[in-house]
């Protein structure tokens, strides 16, 4: 269930404000818009456990990630980012990517030389993230905190091994015309410590 309400402010801003019941874990979903004049929109996500009968908070699973995913038209084919780069790195394999300015296209994002499709193409410590056009139109998000993204030609369900459908060779992906952008506040690390079977320190 999911209720969303609507303002218009005296100065010309606009504020919404939508609440939804996650029905995979029990939580519940704040998202907050304040949308200027000028066209700039500022965002904030509160995710909260909900309480059970006896009004404690009912346990949740582990997050993978914690943010928001929202796909762009086709014609948004370029990112340009200033945060640890050039290859895609994160939180706990970090240390050989460097600060920086940095400009790829969407389809270079994607890794081809896993083993199996899966999670690829992140950039951490971001301080702004853009998604734009060849004339250099589109999206720019910037944040209190260094964050993490990604803006791919596949959704999260192409690169996922329990969705039906998923398949077993990167060869085999047929890339999607949008860009899917994600953007994390934080993402949990890959861990592989001692190999694939191991969590994150």
């Amino acid at each position: 269930d999911g209720r969303v309400e609507a303002s218009l402010q005296d100065d010309g801003t606009a504020l919404v404000s939508a609440s939804y019941s996650l029905t995979k874990v029990p939580a519940r979903l704040e998202m907050n818009y304040r949308i200027d004049p000028s066209g700039k929109v500022f965002v904030t996500e509160h995710l909260s456990p909900v309480k059970d009968r006896e009004g404690g908070q009912e346990e949740i699973p582990d997050l993978f990630r914690f943010g928001v995913r929202f796909s762009m038209p086709a014609r948004f084919t370029q990112v340009d980012y200033y945060g640890y780069g050039p290859f895609e790195n994160y939180q706990d394999r970090c240390t050989s990517a460097t600060i920086g300015r940095y400009r790829s296209s969407v389809a270079d994002m994607y890794q081809y030389d896993y083993v199996r499709p899966g999670e690829c193409g992140a950039r951490t410590g971001l301080r702004d993230f853009k998604v734009l056009d060849k004339s250099g139109t589109g999206l720019c998000v910037m944040a209190m905190r260094p964050f993490t993204a990604s803006a791919l030609n596949f959704a999260i369900e192409d690169l996922d091994l329990t969705e039906k459908g998923y398949v077993r060779h990167s060869s085999e992906l047929v890339p999607r015309k949008q860009a899917f952008v994600t953007l994390d506040l934080v993402q949990q690390g890959l861990a592989c410590v001692n190999s694939w079977g191991a969590i994150p320190l």
